[in-house]
C-alpha cells in the first residue's frame, strides 16, 4: 500500500512538472518571438538610416537627383538616369522586407505603419515612371499590389 501511494504521489509531482515546463516554455516563446520582432523592426529601421545617409554624402547621386527634380528625367543622362534609379530600388527593396515581415507577422501592424505610410506617399508611376517600371520587375506581385491599392487611396 506504501508502495502505491509512492507511486500516486511521483504521478502527481511529475503531472505539476510537465504543466510548469509547459507554462514556461510559453514565456519564453512569447519573450524570444518579442526579441525577434524588436530585432526585425530595428534592422528595417537601421537600413532606412543607412539609405538616407547615402542620399546625403553621394554627390553624384544628388546632381543626378537634383537634375530629375529641376530638369526633368527626360534631361538625364544615361548615368544619371542609372544611378537615379538605384537608391529607389533599393529602397522599395527595404520596403518589400518590411512589408513581407508584417505579412508573415513578424512585425506588427504598428510596426509596419512607419513604412505603409511611406510606401503608400509616393506615386512612382506618376513621379518616376523609369523607377515603377523596374520595380514592378523587381519585387514580388503581393508587394507590387500592395503598393498600387495603396496609392490609389
Amino acid at each position: 500500500m506504501k508502495l502505491q501511494r509512492w507511486a500516486l504521489s511521483a504521478e502527481i509531482i511529475s503531472g505539476f512538472a510537465v504543466v510548469i515546463t509547459l507554462i514556461f516554455l510559453a514565456i519564453e516563446i512569447r519573450s524570444n518571438t518579442e526579441a525577434v520582432r524588436i530585432n526585425t523592426y530595428d534592422q528595417l529601421v537601421a537600413d532606412i538610416a543607412d539609405w538616407d545617409m547615402l542620399l546625403a554624402t553621394d554627390n553624384e547621386l544628388g546632381e543626378a537627383m537634383m537634375t530629375r527634380i529641376n530638369e526633368g528625367i527626360e534631361n538625364m543622362t544615361d548615368y544619371q538616369a542609372f544611378i537615379d534609379r538605384r537608391p529607389g530600388r533599393s529602397l522599395y527593396t527595404i520596403y518589400e522586407r518590411a512589408f513581407l515581415q508584417w505579412e508573415a507577422g513578424t512585425i506588427t501592424s504598428r510596426q509596419f505603419e512607419r513604412f505603409r505610410s511611406r510606401i503608400c506617399a509616393i506615386d512612382l508611376a506618376e513621379s518616376n515612371p523609369a523607377l515603377d517600371s523596374n520595380l514592378r520587375g523587381a519585387t514580388s506581385q503581393n508587394f507590387t499590389e500592395f503598393r498600387d491599392q495603396c496609392v490609389e487611396n
